[in-house]
């Protein structure tokens, strides 16, 4: 779960984005590409969102990462849908 987050935040960043916090929205995509099933893919996601991403450091997290926030990508599998909870 770690792994797939990790691999997800550094690919963003090979691709430009600085945003530390945004990659939690796309570790499910990432899951898939690496073979997962949607739903085990979400599931992963949904996890590392409750379980790890609150006990992160406060430069990779941000309270606007949320749903609804201002940093929402409204992504159809970020980890707070209504299928990853």
């Amino acid at each position: 779960m770690i792994a797939v987050h990790v691999l997800t935040h550094e690919a963003m960043h090979l691709a430009g984005h600085t945003d530390e916090s945004a990659a939690v929205q796309r570790d499910a995509r990432t899951t898939r590409l690496l073979g997962a099933p949607p739903g085990e893919a979400l599931a992963l996601a949904a996890s590392y969102w409750r379980t790890v991403y609150p006990a992160t450091p406060g430069g990779y997290r941000a309270a606007t990462c949320r749903p609804g926030g201002a940093k929402d990508e409204r992504l159809p599998d970020a980890p707070w849908t209504p299928a990853g909870r």
